[in-house]
């Protein structure tokens, strides 16, 4: 299902086939570093993570992690942008990874505008969170550009990482 287009970048819900590609993604030394390990090692595994959490978030929420394709003739896939729903924040928080060879060129602050403006016009959210690890500038510098604005600091409930958190009033 496709959420929304640019010029240059499709954002479209994310399938079982894409598997192999998050599976790449999400094994980068950067992912691992700045996000965590979600413990995807096989094919398999990649595939029961878009089954069970992503396709799930979909299901239950309306929402979740979006593929980031760029708008060539294969639809070739950069990375994930979205909203996820955790139980130990108090609102809808906004997640994105992009795979280090397309850095900087602009796809992650796209595809987060992207998303907000879905989250605004389609889910009707009055406000939205995002979280970071400290040590994490760029994705900070990101934020403060999207219009986030710092809120706070605190431990991840998991991994015990300190984590900034922002805040961004949508409406």
């Amino acid at each position: 299902m496709m959420i929304a287009t640019t010029d240059r970048l499709i954002l479209r819900q994310i399938e079982e086939s894409d598997a192999d590609f998050l599976l790449a993604l999400m094994n980068e030394p950067a992912y691992h570093a700045m996000i965590g390990d979600r413990g995807l090692r096989a094919p398999d595994d990649a595939r029961l993570y878009c089954r069970d959490i992503l396709r799930t978030s979909y299901q239950k929420h309306g929402f979740g992690l979006y593929l980031v394709c760029l708008k060539d003739g294969d639809r070739t896939p950069v990375g994930f942008c979205g909203l996820l729903k955790r139980d130990w924040l108090e609102d809808v928080d906004i997640g994105y990874a992009i795979q280090s060879r397309y850095w900087r060129r602009g796809y992650a602050f796209e595809a987060c505008q992207m998303v907000l403006s879905h989250a605004v016009d389609d889910l009707k959210l009055k406000n939205v969170m995002a979280i970071t690890s400290i040590e994490n500038e760029a994705s900070m510098s990101l934020l403060l550009k999207l219009g986030f604005h710092r809120q706070d600091q605190m431990l991840h409930p998991d991994s015990g990482d300190m984590l900034d958190v922002l805040h961004k009033r949508l409406v």
